[in-house]
């Protein structure tokens, strides 16, 4: 699957190279080794030997793959390195500023494996050493995390007790988006209910709050209790 992925990736990203972002992101890139190309003894290489294209190519070519940077960081023998770094250690050997591409981007990768470990809902360790379910893990709980703060808004938008507790609570949203987050915190059970509604209407046009299916539903459950009640009660 990774491969067939990688496969039609390539095809998508094919002529990236003569779009406008694309031309303007390898000028930048040329711009920048331009600046930064230096000889064996770190100096400044006015006149390289090779082209700047070239450079480039040879550069882009030999970065790490991401997914041997996420099993370096998370590895046994590399996590005690990083914990020595985080309390004053130097990593590589070099000022923060001075890290290569890989470099930073292994440093990013060992910060992401610390909130995974520290984080109270851990997930177990064969998904922290699957890349593409620990993905989905980041994704799962990046949702919790939204909805949980589009529960807390919504609150606070029926703090009086009386509403709050109520059957049925109607919201005005001033945008597309409140509309949705509200939308987001009825049930399944709700949903399917407004949808009820809303094709009744589309149908009959006019509707009266009894006529709705749910509503009729809830008057018969109650007369069925009113009359088991009555029974009980003689």
């Amino acid at each position: 699957m990774e491969r067939t992925y990688e496969k039609v990736k390539g095809k998508f990203v094919q002529l990236d190279h003569i779009s406008c972002e694309g031309a303007a992101e390898f000028a930048r890139s040329i711009w920048v080794i331009s600046k930064t190309i230096l000889d064996k003894d770190r100096k400044p290489q006015k006149n390289p030997q090779y082209s700047l294209y070239s450079l480039l190519s040879f550069y882009n070519s030999n970065l790490i793959p991401a997914q041997y940077l996420r099993a370096i960081a998370r590895s046994d023998s590399f996590r005690p390195m990083w914990s020595l770094a985080k309390k004053g250690n130097n990593l590589f050997g070099d000022y923060s500023y001075s890290l290569t591409r890989d470099q930073s981007a292994l440093c990013s990768f060992s910060a992401m494996y610390d909130n995974v470990y520290e984080s109270p809902e851990r997930p177990s360790e064969k998904v922290i050493k699957d890349d593409d379910c620990l993905d989905g893990w980041f994704i799962h709980e990046n949702r919790k995390h939204e909805s949980e703060k589009k529960k807390k808004q919504l609150e606070s938008m029926i703090k009086n007790p009386k509403i709050a507790n109520s059957q049925e609570v109607f919201l005005m949203a001033q945008d597309t988006d409140t509309a949705k987050n509200i939308n987001d915190m009825n049930t399944s059970h709700a949903k399917n209910i407004v949808k009820s509604r809303n094709d009744h209407i589309e149908r009959d046009g006019v509707v009266k709050t009894t006529d709705f299916a749910d509503v009729k539903r809830d008057i018969l459950m109650q007369s069925r209790q009113e009359s088991v009640r009555h029974i009980k009660g003689r």
